[in-house]
Formats: structure tokens, C-alpha cells, sequence
């Protein structure tokens, strides 16, 4: 529905009107307008707002009314707001409008700079709310941090508490812990490899590992054999250090060199020519012929 303002002739208000179509203009949103003086149509419909002042040539000192036509929609449509300025007395009002020429123009740059201070600080206001915004999520996050951080020193106070230092093993102790978790690692094993049912022999009094193996799985097997810590007699308690050595030595070699399921198959070759060692010669061999040779 179009609008209708009629009102006394007042320079500041048309520069208003004028600097509306401008700013639609510089939006990309142009809006189409056309002046009136009186009964002459002193601007044309168009949407530059170049043309504007054009109205002021056909004012004189019998001018009566000034009217602004503003076209709500498109350039065609017929819709309109008309802004209607009665003039009582065009000479009195355009000697007023140059002798109050710096005042007027002092108000218009006074409206457009408060327009622009106002947009200003809304922009900055948005920007401060962006900030605070941020700055709290950094801070939630920051405290996560510190308390994953509290969470570990924890954990690593209880596990700096509870763990058995190699140092306070002798060479003995620490054997049979291998030992033994060797063994309940690979149950299938036990009865294939005489060595390690004597290095088991060194367990400690204590049944249970250090807390160094706590939380190790246990390799799966696919027979269960059960089995009960060995006793050794005072001889064989007493076997020195580098003998363990060699024994753990051969028990990692022949880790690195085959996996389990190929390992298994070595140990029975051994216990087929333990049960049969006059098949030794011909395991050898088939191996080293060319040496035999």
C-alpha cells in the first residue's frame, strides 16, 4: 500500500530522501524515483541518483509544492511513495537556503555520521561477542588439557610407586620372571623344549610377576596344557649367570627367527630326533649335502 507524507518544505528533509536512494543504490538495491514542482515533472523516472538535484532549476519564487515519487518495487510497477513539501513562500525559503546553507549542510554531515558511528558499534559489538565467544571455548579447552594432564601425573605417580626396579632384581630372579612368562605365553612348548622347564627352575618364591609383565596377554594357544612351577635342585640353583644368558639367547634367536606357528614345528623336528637320534646323520644331510660331498 503506497504512503502519502505531506509536510512543510525543509531542504535537510529532501537531502534525507536523497541520501536513502544513495545508500540503496551503493547496496546494489537501487530504488526508481521521479520530482515533481509543482504541476512539471522536473526529473523523469530513473534510478540515478545523479538526476536528483535536477529539481532545484525548475524552483522559483512562485514554486508551491515539491513532490518525490518512490517507487517501492520495480520500474514498471505503479506503486509509490509520495513525499509532498507545500512551499509558502519559494523566495523567503530559498534565501533562507542560502543564508542557512553551511547550517544545513552541517546537519546532513551531523545524521550521516551518527548513522555511521551507530553502524560502527554495532559492528564492534558483534565482533567483542565473536571474541568472548572464542576466548571461552579456548578456556574450556585449556582446562580439558589440565585435567588430562593432573589425570596422567597420576598414573604415572601410581606406576613410579608400584613398579619393581630392574636393580632390585639379582640376574636369577629376573631369568625366571622371563622364564616363566615365557612359558605361560607358549604352553604348547613346555614339553618340546627341555630348556625352558629347566630355566623355569629359577622362578622366585613369589607366584606372581613383577608388575613390569602386569597387563601382557598372553599369547594364544591351541592346546591348554596346565603346568606348576618346577623345583630345581641346589645344583642347578646355582648355575651362573652367563649360562642363563646363552639359554635366553637362543630361546630369543629362535623368536626373531620364525613365527609361532613355524617355531612349533622346529621343536618337534627337535623332539622327533631327540626320540630318534639315529636320524640325526640324515636331517644333516639333507641340509648340508653339497658339504658332504
Amino acid at each position: 500500500m503506497s504512503k502519502i507524507t505531506t509536510e512543510r518544505y525543509d531542504p535537510v528533509r529532501i537531502e534525507r530522501i536523497r541520501h536513502f536512494l544513495e545508500s540503496n543504490t551503493e547496496k546494489g538495491k537501487p530504488k526508481f524515483y521521479e520530482i515533481f514542482v509543482d504541476n512539471l515533472k522536473a526529473v523523469d523516472k530513473t534510478d540515478d541518483i545523479g538526476c536528483f538535484d535536477e529539481y532545484k532549476m525548475y524552483m522559483d519564487e512562485n514554486t508551491q509544492m515539491i513532490k518525490i515519487l518512490i517507487y517501492t518495487s520495480t520500474e514498471n510497477c505503479p506503486r509509490n511513495d509520495k513525499f509532498i513539501f507545500s512551499v509558502h513562500n519559494a523566495q523567503e525559503e530559498k534565501r533562507q537556503e542560502q543564508l542557512n546553507g553551511i547550517e544545513i549542510q552541517s546537519k546532513i554531515d551531523t545524521a550521516i555520521q551518527q548513522e555511521r558511528e551507530r553502524n560502527l558499534v554495532l559492528q564492534l559489538q558483534k565482533e567483542l561477542d565473536e571474541t568472548k565467544e572464542k576466548l571461552q571455548d579456548a578456556e574450556e579447552y585449556a582446562d580439558a588439557l589440565e585435567e588430562k594432564l593432573e589425570s596422567h601425573q597420576q598414573e604415572f605417580q601410581q606406576f613410579k610407586a608400584k613398579r619393581v626396579g630392574l636393580t632390585e632384581m639379582n640376574t636369577g630372579r629376573l631369568v625366571g620372571y622371563v622364564t616363566d612368562y615365557f612359558i605361560k605365553s607358549y604352553p604348547s612348548l613346555v614339553h618340546k623344549v627341555p630348556m625352558l622347564s629347566t630355566l623355569s627352575g629359577f622362578l622366585t618364591e613369589e607366584n606372581a610377576l613383577p608388575e613390569q609383565f602386569d597387563g601382557i596377554p598372553p599369547v594364544p594357544s591351541e592346546s591348554t596344557v596346565s603346568f606348576s612351577k618346577q623345583t630345581t635342585d641346589k645344583t642347578a640353583s646355582k648355575q651362573s649367570d652367563s649360562d642363563i644368558d646363552i639359554k635366553l639367547a637362543f630361546i630369543k634367536e629362535m623368536e626373531d627367527a620364525f613365527p609361532e606357528d613355524q617355531l612349533q614345528q622346529v621343536f618337534d623336528i627337535i623332539k622327533a630326533m631327540a626320540a630318534h637320534p639315529d636320524q640325526v646323520s640324515a636331517v644333516h644331510a639333507f641340509f648340508y649335502q653339497s658339504k658332504t660331498k
